[in-house]
């Protein structure tokens, strides 16, 4: 495994994270809440 290079990490800009959330499935109705921000997982792995 690589060692990730910190100059290169970067966050999402606005504009990503938008196209990205339309990505992301929409919790099941009657379940219960994301316990986690979904936007901070994309950061994680973006």
């Amino acid at each position: 495994m690589r060692a990730m290079n910190p100059s290169i990490l970067r966050n999402l800009t606005l504009e990503q994270w938008k196209i990205l959330s339309g990505l992301i499935p929409k919790p099941k109705s009657g379940s219960r809440k994301r316990s986690v921000d979904m936007q901070a997982i994309a950061q994680k792995i973006c």
